[in-house]
C-alpha cells in the first residue's frame, strides 16, 4: 500500500470543516470533485484508485476533498442534506486553503453538476493583453473594460508558478503580484532594449524567464527578471512567440521561417515546424495551439509530444 497523503482541514464561512489532501506539484491545480461516496484514507488502499490519482498528480497539483457530510469532513444530520450552493462553499474553502488562484475542476458523478455550478457562479477574472493595453473581464469574458497600464503595449502576458504576471511588449515590461490589479515597471540589467516581441516563463521555475528582444536575440533571466544575459543571437531577433514546456524545452516562433525548439536552455536550436507561426499558446499539458498567418490549427498529443 502506498503512503497516505496528510489529511488537512479547511473551514467554510459557515464553520463547517472540510477534509482535503494535496498530491503532486505540477504546473496546474486540478481539483477532483467526488461523488457522495468517498473517504480520503480508505481510497488509498485500492490499487486501481491509486493508479488513477497518481496519473492525475503526474501533471498537476492534485487537490482531493470530501464534501460536508461525507468521509472525514464534518457530519450532517440525514434530514439536513446540503444544497449544491452549500457544496460549492466547501470547494471554495478548500481552494482558499491551498492558495489556488485558478484551477481545473474534474467532477465524478454528482460532482459534475457541482463543477458546472461553481464555474458559472465563480467566473475566473480574465486579463487580456493587446497592443492597445490591458483589458479585464469579471464575468468570464462576456463583458470587458479597459484595465491598468493605460495604452501601454501588452502583447505578451505571462503567469509564473508563484502567481506573478508579466506584461511585455513594445518598450514595455511590467510585473504584477496582485493578480493584474496593480503593476510595477521593471527595468532589468542586461537587456539591450525593451522591444520585447516574445516573453515566457519556465512553468516549473518562475525565476527562469526568457525575453526575445527585437533585432537583438534571446535573453534569459535566472533571478526572476532582475538581470538577463544573452542566450542566442541565432533565434530571438525575429521571434514573435515564446513558450516553455514542462520539461524545460523552449519553443520559439519566427514568422519568417517557422517554430524552433531548444533542449539546452536556448544554446542550440532545431526547426520543428515549417510554417509561418507568430504565436504559441499552451492549451493543456498535452496540447498547444499555433496561430499562423494563413489559418488557425491545433496539434494534439501525437504532435506535441515531440516537443517534450
Amino acid at each position: 500500500m502506498v503512503g497516505i497523503p496528510d489529511v488537512r482541514y479547511a473551514k467554510t464561512a459557515g464553520g463547517v470543516h472540510i477534509a482535503y489532501q494535496v498530491v503532486g506539484a505540477g504546473p496546474i491545480d486540478l481539483v477532483y470533485v467526488p461523488s457522495f461516496l468517498s473517504h480520503l484514507q480508505v481510497m488509498w488502499e485500492e490499487p486501481i484508485v491509486v493508479r488513477f490519482l497518481q496519473r492525475l498528480a503526474s501533471f498537476s497539483r492534485l487537490v482531493l476533498f470530501e464534501k460536508r457530510g461525507t468521509g472525514l469532513s464534518d457530519p450532517l444530520p440525514v434530514d439536513a442534506l446540503p444544497t449544491l450552493e452549500e457544496r460549492s462553499e466547501d470547494l471554495l474553502a478548500v481552494l482558499d486553503a491551498v492558495g489556488s488562484k485558478s484551477a481545473a475542476l474534474f467532477g465524478s458523478s454528482e460532482g459534475g453538476p457541482q463543477c458546472l455550478l461553481f464555474a458559472a457562479t465563480h467566473p475566473e477574472r480574465i486579463v487580456l493583453g493587446t497592443h492597445a493595453g490591458l483589458y479585464e473581464s469579471a464575468d468570464g469574458g462576456r463583458t470587458w473594460q479597459k484595465g491598468p497600464l493605460g495604452g501601454n503595449d501588452a502583447m505578451n502576458l505571462v503567469r509564473t508558478p508563484s502567481g506573478r504576471i508579466w506584461a511585455a511588449g513594445h518598450n514595455v515590461l511590467f510585473a504584477s503580484d496582485g493578480g493584474g490589479r496593480t503593476w510595477a515597471e521593471v527595468r532589468p540589467e542586461g537587456l539591450p532594449g525593451l522591444d520585447l516581441h516574445g516573453f515566457a516563463a519556465d512553468p516549473d521555475d518562475g525565476e527562469r524567464l526568457y525575453a526575445a528582444v527585437a533585432g537583438e536575440g534571446l535573453y534569459r533571466s535566472v533571478d526572476g527578471g532582475r538581470t538577463f544575459s544573452l542566450v542566442s543571437e541565432e533565434v530571438g531577433p525575429n521571434v514573435f512567440g515564446l513558450s516553455v514546456t514542462s520539461t524545460g524545452r523552449i519553443l520559439a516562433a519566427d514568422p519568417s521561417s517557422g517554430v524552433y525548439a531548444s533542449d539546452d536552455g536556448g544554446r542550440t536550436w532545431a526547426l520543428v515546424l515549417n510554417e509561418q507561426v507568430d504565436s504559441i499558446a499552451d492549451v493543456d499539458p498535452h496540447a498547444m495551439a499555433f496561430h499562423t498567418r494563413q489559418h488557425r490549427h491545433q496539434r494534439h498529443f501525437d504532435f506535441v509530444k515531440k516537443f517534450h
